[in-house]
């Protein structure tokens, strides 16, 4: 697990959570009503990321166009040869 971690530190950013991420992952209970794992979208809203690699369905489904599955991931790397 830690070489998991690490490997993904290497790979991709980490953010922060703060009061403004919270305010905003609220606001997001219409669309997903999973308080953490809004926190996760608007952490990726704030930071510019492109994507929230995730493996939860929901999230996925009603957030396309900001998460995607690991696969989809490496699909996508491997085509663009990240």
């Amino acid at each position: 697990m830690r070489h998991c971690v690490e490997h993904a530190r290497r790979l991709r950013d980490i953010v922060a959570i703060d009061q403004e991420t919270c305010d905003e992952a609220l606001l997001l209970r219409d669309r997903h009503d999973d308080f953490e794992d809004n926190l996760v979208i608007a952490a990726a809203n704030q930071s510019h990321c492109d994507v929230a690699v995730t493996s939860d369905r929901k999230l996925i489904e009603h957030f396309p166009k900001r998460c995607v599955s690991s696969r989809r991931m490496t699909e996508l790397r491997t085509s663009q040869n990240l």
